[in-house]
């Protein structure tokens, strides 16, 4: 997924990995959309990427685009790169940009594991789902990840 994505990117938190994003705001339709995602998908990891724009220190979710897992475990996930094609496709004739990936741990925590962060793209925004249904946001600062704050809403 990552050399796909790389040439691609016009996200400006991948171009300014300085932007620090405290706050991800997020429709409730697409958290349960997400959430059903990851359940379908069960026992495999679900995956999928996130569509919106970047406003000062807020990361504005718009949509959704799921994807594919290829990895061929149960433990991993790794995106389609035609689903990264038609995805970035999407955001754009939207106006829109690809911000993030988001995907589900069945059987752990919503908290990145190593092999997460050593697969991270600079700038992304990463939402992670549990098999219970919590999720959290994180973006890479540095090598390590940050827990970033969710904003859910209605609209």
């Amino acid at each position: 997924m990552h050399n796909e994505l790389r040439g691609r990117l016009t996200y400006n938190a991948y171009l300014y990995p300085g932007v620090k994003p405290l706050r991800v705001e997020i429709p409730r339709h697409i958290i349960e959309e997400i959430l059903r995602h990851s359940m379908e998908e069960m026992p495999r990891e679900a995956c999928g990427l996130i569509i919106g724009h970047i406003e000062g220190s807020r990361v504005i979710v718009k949509g959704i685009h799921r994807a594919g897992n290829i990895s061929g475990s149960q433990l991993l996930y790794e995106v389609d790169p035609q689903d990264i094609y038609r995805a970035i496709k999407e955001a754009e004739s939207s106006g829109l940009e690809l911000i993030g990936v988001y995907h589900s741990h069945p059987v752990g925590a919503p908290t990145p594991s190593k092999i997460d962060e050593e697969r991270a793209i600079p700038g992304f925004i990463y939402l992670i789902v549990s098999g219970s249904g919590d999720f959290k946001a994180f973006k890479l600062a540095g090598s390590r990840f940050e827990e970033l704050e969710i904003s859910e809403h209605t609209s």
